[in-house]
């Protein structure tokens, strides 16, 4: 699988994604958001709402990283 390159900037991406899950948590109701399980190979279950929230959790962390990287890019660059 190749990765796509998105040249959003990082907070429209998690914006993007947290509507994503926003429009994901409307089609569940309630009681199915935190009966229903799913597997995580290093969490265990994890209810489908845990899911979702680690989702945005995790996806976050991405981004910081790429802030991060981004910007040690950028302060060693050599000027041109």
């Amino acid at each position: 699988m190749v990765a796509r390159r998105n040249s959003a900037p990082p907070d429209e991406v998690h914006a993007a994604g947290r509507a994503g899950v926003d429009r994901a948590i409307g089609k569940w109701s309630e009681e199915k958001l935190d009966a229903l399980q799913l597997p995580h190979p290093l969490l265990g279950n994890l209810t489908v709402r845990e899911m979702l929230l680690f989702t945005l959790y995790h996806q976050r962390h991405h981004i910081d990283v790429v802030r991060r990287r981004l910007s040690e890019a950028r302060s060693t660059a050599i000027p041109s």
